[in-house]
């Protein structure tokens, strides 16, 4: 009775991941991202002259997923495992509630008092967070240009942050960055830079325009927060990419709520995972097998056949060997 109920929650497990696939984009299920939904937020539209924001209900995550210090986790209702993820969460999402404090479009209704109140508490936790901040020991991926990105957009709304580490992360930033110009960006063979856009988002002499034809299925290397960036950034507007996005938030982990994760399609960085880990552990019975191995090696084929025999976690992300292995295995 225990195999058989195994098996059933097994097939309802692989049978969700199928559902939710999409021959345009794939599939994900990633938790959702607080840092990204802040980006998804901050995206204005104008429509019939009329200037709205285009996803409030990402906003209004954003604004409930605040802790009672003041700070956010990477993840609502998670405790935050790494100091720089809540740091880069909470950096975002208070950016995300200056900019609707200061431009509400059609959200007017919002109480401004306690708005100016959440955004206060912000500041104060993210001051805390920065304080204690050891920046040399940071493993988030990306975090010394991401972080240094949104300091400066903070600046630009006049909140200024002095901390011990910061010298440090501006040293880190200008390393990383050396060799990297608006013209090797621009090039059609794709960047993993393009997976962390934002953070050039300050960069007025950078024209997002030009990366239009860097994106694969709406998105810039299936990261919302980029492509949040290039939309947002852009100077003709991009119905791709907000479909891509649209997509994200209905079918993503946060299941139309207005989250986003952090990543989005994840399809062969799930599918392997998955099946791989099923195999190993002796559950992947011949029933499954018979129900669902065609269609599984039919997307991760279509995924292999589009990166031209390289595979990444997702149809548009970068080349993973890891993945990549798993696949050909």
């Amino acid at each position: 009775m225990a195999e058989f109920d195994s098996e059933e929650r097994i097939g309802r497990l692989l049978q969700t991941l199928l559902d939710t696939y999409e021959p345009c984009y794939g599939l994900g299920s990633m938790t959702v991202s607080v840092y990204d939904t802040a980006w998804v937020a901050c995206i204005s539209k104008t429509v019939s002259g009329c200037s709205q924001w285009l996803f409030p209900s990402s906003f209004f995550y954003v604004l409930q997923a605040q802790l009672p210090d003041g700070g956010w986790t990477a993840h609502a209702g998670q405790e935050c495992s790494d100091e720089t993820d809540g740091i880069l969460s909470t950096m975002a999402a208070t950016y995300c509630l200056i900019q609707h404090a200061k431009t509400p479009l059609q959200l007017k209704h919002i109480p401004t008092e306690a708005l100016a109140e959440s955004i206060r508490t912000a500041l104060a936790s993210l001051d805390l967070m920065l304080q204690s901040w050891r920046v040399g020991n940071s493993k988030a991926v990306g975090f010394e240009v991401l972080a240094p990105s949104l300091l400066n957009l903070l600046e630009e709304e006049g909140h200024f942050f002095a901390f011990p580490g910061k010298e440090h992360l501006l040293h880190v930033r200008d390393q990383k960055l050396a060799r990297v110009s608006p013209e090797l960006l621009y090039k059609n063979s794709p960047s993993a830079l393009l997976h962390s856009l934002e953070a050039f988002h300050y960069r007025k002499d950078i024209s997002y325009d030009r990366f239009a034809h860097q994106k694969v299925g709406g998105s810039m290397m299936a990261s919302p927060s980029a492509t949040a960036s290039y939309l947002i950034r852009c100077k003709t507007w991009d119905d791709e990419a907000e479909a891509y996005l649209r997509l994200v938030l209905s079918n993503g982990h946060g299941c139309g709520l207005g989250g986003v994760p952090s990543a989005y399609p994840s399809t062969n960085f799930e599918l392997t995972w998955v099946v791989s880990t099923l195999l190993e552990a002796g559950l992947w019975t011949p029933d499954l097998d018979e129900r669902y191995a065609a269609k599984i090696l039919t997307m991760l084929e279509d995924s292999r056949r589009l990166g031209g025999g390289l595979v990444g976690f997702g149809e548009s992300s970068e080349f993973s060997a890891a993945d990549r292995a798993l696949t050909v295995s």
